[in-house]
């Protein structure tokens, strides 16, 4: 794994431990550490200051495919292909809570703006919202016809775009679960997917070998809570 200045392109460093793979990469939005996953089931964090590593968390049984930072860095939660999501406390380096998604392999995990909701995609065609305070199930959104492979929140937490197999990009308002939009064009599976800071703009990578500007929709309604959201349990502590 590498470290690069913007926009001087210089590398800084070369931070090596993982034993195979690494699949996943997440920066604090605090600026002070660094987050990896790799197929060798760890996750591994870095001063990107030094380059040092501080700690390796281990605990999944197989290899770690997504990872995110709350906005306030004091967690991270990782996805991995043994079907489960872990949410850890990066004060104490100890997980806090498991949970089953029973789906199969986890692809992509993301934090709401406000660190209250998660939401996560792997082997199925609904992308699956939490309550992060208690990490109960919340309703799922349900559209797409294929796997979902990645999903991301609006800077402002009021839509998810998910994205996958079906090569069609679905924005939905995250307090309603309606569908806003859908957007076409790529040719193949879609991977990626990421807004603008000011959310005035969503990009897509697909296996096409493009990646796709669009105009996100707006959206005046109040922002979702997880009381509007709650569903069902899946959560081991």
């Amino acid at each position: 794994m590498k470290l690069w200045q913007i926009p001087s392109g210089q590398e800084l460093f070369t931070l090596k431990g993982h034993s195979n793979i690494v699949r996943a990469i997440a920066y604090g939005p605090d600026g002070r550490t660094v987050a990896s996953g790799g197929y060798d089931q760890t996750i591994k964090i870095w001063d990107p200051a030094t380059g040092e590593e501080l700690t390796t968390l281990a605990g999944h049984a197989g290899g770690v495919k997504a990872l995110a930072y709350s906005p306030d860095s004091r967690s991270l939660a990782s996805g991995s292909i043994d079907g489960t999501i872990k949410l850890w406390d990066l004060t104490t380096f100890k997980d806090t809570a498991t949970i089953d998604v029973h789906t199969g392999p986890v692809h992509s995990v993301a934090f709401s703006p406000d660190g209250k909701l998660l939401a996560s995609a792997g082997a199925s065609n609904d992308v699956q919202l939490w309550d992060v305070a208690t990490m109960r199930e919340l309703n799922p959104f349900k559209g797409h016809t294929r796997w979902v492979r990645f999903c991301a929140f609006s800077p402002d937490g009021r839509i998810l775009a998910p994205v996958g197999l079906d090569k069609v990009v679905r924005l939905w308002d995250v307090a309603t679960h309606e569908q806003i939009a859908t957007l076409t064009g790529h040719q193949r599976r879609i991977h990626f997917v990421t807004f603008s800071h000011d959310g005035q703009l969503v990009a897509t990578a697909g296996m096409d070998w493009t990646v796709k500007i669009w105009d996100t929709p707006k959206i005046k309604k109040p922002v979702p809570t997880a009381a509007s959201l709650e569903g069902q349990s899946g959560v081991r502590r």
